[in-house]
């Protein structure tokens, strides 16, 4: 059940990757001048964040690519000039190539009209009059740290066999880590966490001009009981109350000012086609709460129960004050929380922003004997690792205290 409720998590506007292109450790080689081409183009999305994971430092970034020519062209090879110590997760880089959105997506049904057809691969190409956009992040040991400066060679070849090399440079801004407290208290997967082939991770939505990835960073925590539990009911539809999550308590992460509130939307029953209300831009992420941590971060708490939220906009509020209850609000299948931080009081119209939580416990563990029963629980582990200022990974267990 854990596994079927982890798939069944969407981001709040869950998109699917498509072809992958091929990577390289090495510094790139000389490579043949050539005319600069003005109709294929690379730009890097926004600026490239630094995130902190519990060993390593990552950072994650964006590359836009747009073809203005009339034919497609293909991707040959990414080569990244790393400085000592830097290396690629080949499982979790994958540079997962996609079509650039077009056009604010109004629907859900347009969402996974879009999602079934980039789950179609289109062979890592640029098609023509389009653009793709690649996902990276690149890793590095927390005790040497990320250079402030990285090159690239991106290289297309044309259906006639000619190579465009796009040479970029990456220089991300050197900033302190945003350090928040728990908003929750207990044990929780953090379903979609932050990796490079999440949903939430690929999640980049056009809205008006302008694209924007909310959830560059983003966690669906999902409770779990002490025996490795997520749901108390062997039920393969079980209601909202069997979930272990289901009505704890939501924290602020900070002292704070709460900037926006939305709340009336009645909750979904369990099921992927569950949804209670349509769903649209201004209802995917439910009940919610977005929290002003200091100037240009926002917290975004998504799918809360209707009618628990005791804030209101422009209240003042102190860490670790309880906002609402965890609830499956708008476009969510299960009982959970999602959170993420981004750059304005919006929770999709903006850019993600990194952050770390003061102090969790870690847990490994290991999947369900059986995972057709819904209320079979994971293998847990005695191993636990004391974790300070770090963000959670993919799947994580965690408990804060």
């Amino acid at each position: 059940m854990l596994q079927r409720v982890h798939m069944k998590l969407w981001a709040l506007a869950a998109i699917a990757s498509g072809a992958a292109i091929s990577s390289c450790g090495a510094a790139p080689h000389p490579v043949e001048p050539r005319p600069v081409i003005e109709t294929v183009r690379a730009r890097i999305h926004g600026v490239p964040r630094l995130v902190h994971f519990e060993n390593d430092v990552a950072l994650f970034y964006e590359i836009i690519v747009e073809n203005d020519r009339s034919d497609p062209l293909d991707f040959v090879s990414l080569e990244t000039a790393f400085g000592s110590g830097l290396r690629v997760d080949a499982t979790e880089l994958r540079a997962g190539a996609r079509r650039l959105p077009v056009g604010t997506i109004r629907s859900l049904e347009e969402l996974r009209q879009i999602r079934d057809e980039l789950a179609n691969p289109f062979a890592g190409r640029v098609p023509p009059q389009g653009a793709v956009v690649e996902f990276f992040h690149l890793l590095a040991p927390r005790s040497s740290g990320m250079p402030q400066s990285i090159g690239h060679v991106l290289t297309l070849r044309d259906e006639g066999g000619q190579h465009y090399p796009l040479l970029l440079t990456l220089d991300h801004p050197s900033e302190p880590i945003r350090v928040l407290g728990s908003p929750l208290r207990g044990s929780w997967i953090c379903a979609n966490g932050p990796s490079n082939t999440s949903n939430h991770r690929q999640s980049m939505l056009r809205i008006g001009d302008h694209n924007f990835l909310a959830q560059r960073f983003a966690i669906d925590f999902l409770g779990i009981d002490d025996d490795g539990r997520a749901v108390l009911s062997t039920d393969p539809s079980p209601p909202n109350d069997a979930f272990v999550g289901y009505g704890r308590e939501v924290l602020a992460v900070a002292d704070a000012t709460v900037t926006d509130v939305r709340d009336g939307i009645p909750e979904n029953a369990d099921g992927p086609e569950s949804r209670a209300v349509p769903m649209t831009l201004d209802t995917l992420g439910g009940n919610f709460v977005i929290l002003e941590l200091d100037e240009g971060a926002y917290a975004f708490y998504a799918h809360l129960q209707p009618g628990t939220i005791r804030v209101r906009r422009g209240d003042h509020v102190d860490r670790a004050m309880v906002l609402g209850l965890v609830g499956n609000s708008g476009n969510s299948t299960a009982p959970h929380l999602h959170f993420h931080v981004c750059d304005a009081p919006s929770p999709l119209e903006c850019e993600g922003l990194p952050y770390a939580f003061e102090r969790y416990v870690r847990r490994d563990y290991e999947p369900p004997a059986d995972e057709s029963d819904p209320s079979a629980p994971l293998r847990l582990s005695t191993t636990t690792h004391d974790v300070a200022n770090a963000l959670p990974q993919l799947d994580g267990l965690v408990t804060f205290n």
